[in-house]
């Protein structure tokens, strides 16, 4: 199922929203922090939450980690609509199960303080309750593309607090400080295809284990800039697509091997690159591989 740009621009302002929730709730709640230590507490919070709720959708059942996912998934919706005695501290002990049993990066809690039960079911609202108390189809997570987590965590960096800190600001100098930047996805599609279309030309059946020249033929893609992930997550789709031929229904494990075996990357930004494991990397999820 496609989603739309004009679905994406919706579901952009309802994070928007949900950040300035977020925001606001730390600020008040806390006396003396620094608000720009805020913000990135609250960014990263809401990429938790909204990974959950991917993750949730995509991650083979066979896995450690996907039990407490799911749960910590169905917190965010209960809380959304019904009222739970104590939604975060379920939350975190969900979180914190599926990371010690192998999850993601972006779930691990980085001893970020606690927001208000208040915030966090507000927040889970604008998430999954986001028109007239109606709930997201669980397949609007199932089948949104990835590439939407990174492009949303770049929408909301365009804000940071305002000069007293009291409320959020669109801004476009932070992104600036910080030199993000982040590729057109058909600018990506173009790179990756330029580059990677002579070097697979002829490697079939490279994820053959009984193949003698089985390491030697894997390709080894490194980003030294990997943002969230999109040139990555590109370098995945190409390999797999290349090398499945007519075997339509081996796809997704051609993704989890490539994903495993041949993308690499690096950034200074450490939340865009867990977005980018994340993303970059699904497949693994679904299909239940280890992470390399």
């Amino acid at each position: 199922m496609r989603k739309s740009s004009a679905q994406f621009d919706w579901f952009a302002e309802q994070c928007k929203s949900a950040l300035t929730v977020l925001y606001s709730d730390v600020i008040e709640g806390t006396s003396g922090r620094d608000s720009h230590q805020a913000f990135s507490f609250c960014l990263r919070y809401l990429i938790r939450m909204l990974a959950t709720l991917i993750a949730a959708e995509r991650i083979s059942k066979s896995r450690k980690p996907a039990r407490s996912i799911l749960e910590a998934a169905d917190i965010i919706r209960y809380s959304a609509s019904e009222c739970i005695s104590d939604p975060i501290a379920a939350f975190e002990s969900c979180l914190l199960d599926a990371f010690q049993a192998g999850a993601p990066d972006i779930l691990e809690n980085r001893g970020e303080p606690a927001i208000s039960k208040k915030a966090f079911s507000e927040v889970s609202r604008l998430l999954v309750l986001p028109r007239c108390n109606t709930p997201f189809d669980l397949l609007f997570f199932e089948t949104m593309p990835l590439t939407w987590l990174g492009q949303i965590y770049q929408v909301l960096l365009s804000y940071e607090p305002s000069m007293d800190g009291s409320r959020l600001v669109f801004s476009r100098a932070g992104r600036k400080r910080r030199g993000v930047y982040f590729t057109p996805p058909c600018l990506v599609s173009y790179i990756v295809e330029s580059v990677l279309a002579h070097i697979v030309n002829g490697r079939n059946n490279v994820f053959d284990c009984g193949s003698v020249n089985h390491a030697t033929l894997l390709p080894t893609v490194l980003d030294p800039a990997m943002g969230s992930g999109d040139f990555l997550c590109g370098v995945v789709e190409f390999l797999s697509q290349n090398w499945c031929s007519n075997k339509l229904d081996g796809i997704d494990e051609l993704c989890a091997q490539a994903a495993a075996r041949c993308v690499y990357g690096v950034d200074v930004d450490p939340v865009a690159v867990e977005i980018g494991f994340l993303c970059g990397r699904h497949p693994v999820l679904r299909m239940g591989l280890c992470w390399q």
